[in-house]
């Protein structure tokens, strides 16, 4: 029962966040509303007095699907290994992001027009291990916030990769800063390099 009621609540903010009701990712928003439901569920066995049944270990499931979810910008635009190319033409597209486990990740923005005024459009990407590319098309007023858990930095023009390069432990960068951006690249890689490069569109 307790599954059951946890697996409706997850449909349910999924339908509801991918039909644009409510801000978030449906992944992230389904695997917080399980276990939510699953938490309250433990409190009241607790409460009561009896054995959780399982519940216990469905729950600690569920967490770590809640983690991934919110490691993995999007399942629609992720592969294990590989390399990647993301190349979004709409606001839409570029929200959801793109992640690579073990390979190379490419973010190509020259193809995003019409970016709507005020707030930022911001574009989540990420890569396990190995190198994460963000091409930034001349003229586009962009901010790429880079991390790392253990790599480096690099910040060139041209598409050459020449340029301020920095490395080490716990890397957290603003690697391009526009005053007003139209793009906001949340880019992070585990173990790796973030590269941006701007480029003639």
């Amino acid at each position: 029962a307790a599954t059951g009621a946890a697996l409706v609540a997850a449909g349910a903010a999924w339908l509801v966040a991918d039909a644009g009701l409510v801000e978030g990712r449906p992944a992230v928003l389904a695997a917080c509303a399980a276990l939510v439901v699953l938490g309250l569920v433990l409190v009241g066995l607790g409460v009561a007095g009896r054995r959780d049944g399982g519940v216990g270990f469905t729950t600690f499931l569920v967490l770590l699907a809640v983690v991934a979810a919110l490691l993995v910008p999007s399942w629609r635009t992720s592969q294990v290994a590989g390399e990647r190319t993301w190349a979004p033409d709409d606001v839409r597209e570029a929200r959801l992001g793109g992640s690579v486990g073990l390979g190379d990740g490419y973010l190509d923005l020259s193809g995003l027009e019409d970016l709507p005024s005020g707030a930022a459009v911001e574009v989540p990407v990420r890569v396990g291990i190995g190198e994460l590319t963000v091409l930034v098309p001349e003229g586009m007023d962009v901010r790429v916030d880079a991390g790392a858990v253990v790599g480096g930095t690099r910040v060139g023009e041209d598409g050459t990769g020449d340029g301020e390069s920095d490395g080490g432990l716990a890397l957290d960068r603003r690697l391009l800063d526009a005053d007003d951006p139209q793009v906001v690249v949340d880019a992070f890689v585990g173990i790796g390099t973030v590269v941006v490069l701007e480029v003639e569109q």
